[in-house]
C-alpha cells in the first residue's frame, strides 16, 4: 500500500468531514474519484479497524437511488451471479451494488456479513483495485 493511501486511512480512523448538504465526500481532503477508490482497495489492511459499511457511508460508496428496483435488473443479477461480468464492472456499478448490500442489510440483518463469507465483497474490492491502478477501465 502506498504511503498516500496509508496517510488517507490514518487520516480516515481519526474522522471525516461528510457535507451531508450536497452529498460531497471531504475526508479530510480526499474526495476524488481515484482516492476513493484507492481507500476501497486498501480496505482488507485496515478491516480491523474501520467498519466496512461506514466507510463505503463516509466514502460516498453508498448513494441515494432506487435501489430496491435496480436489485431485480438484469444488470444487477448479471454482476451479482457472473464473476467475469464482475470483473469488467464499472465504478458506478460496483457504487449500486455496494449501496443495494449495504442497504440490504438494514433490512435483512446478517445479509452483509452473508457476501462478506461468500468471497462477493473481496471480488468487488478486487475490481475496485485494478480501477484504481488505471487499468480496468474497458478489462
Amino acid at each position: 500500500m502506498s504511503g498516500d493511501i496509508e496517510h488517507f486511512i490514518d487520516n480516515y480512523t481519526k474522522g471525516l468531514i461528510i457535507d451531508t448538504r450536497s452529498s460531497q465526500v471531504e475526508c479530510n481532503g480526499y474526495h476524488t474519484e481515484q482516492e476513493r477508490l484507492e481507500a476501497l482497495a486498501g480496505y482488507r489492511d485496515q478491516a480491523d479497524d474501520v467498519d466496512f459499511a461506514t466507510m463505503c457511508y463516509d466514502l460516498g460508496w453508498v448513494e441515494p437511488f432506487d435501489w430496491v428496483e435496480w436489485k431485480e435488473t438484469q444488470e444487477a443479477v448479471q454482476l451479482a451471479d457472473d464473476p467475469e461480468v464482475l470483473a469488467k464492472a464499472t465504478s458506478e456499478q460496483l457504487q449500486k451494488l455496494l449501496t443495494v448490500m449495504i442497504r440490504q442489510d438494514r433490512f435483512v440483518e446478517g445479509s452483509l456479513a452473508s457476501h462478506f463469507n461468500s468471497g462477493f465483497i473481496d471480488r468487488i474490492i478486487d475490481r475496485v483495485a485494478v480501477l484504481a491502478k488505471g487499468s480496468g477501465a474497458d478489462t
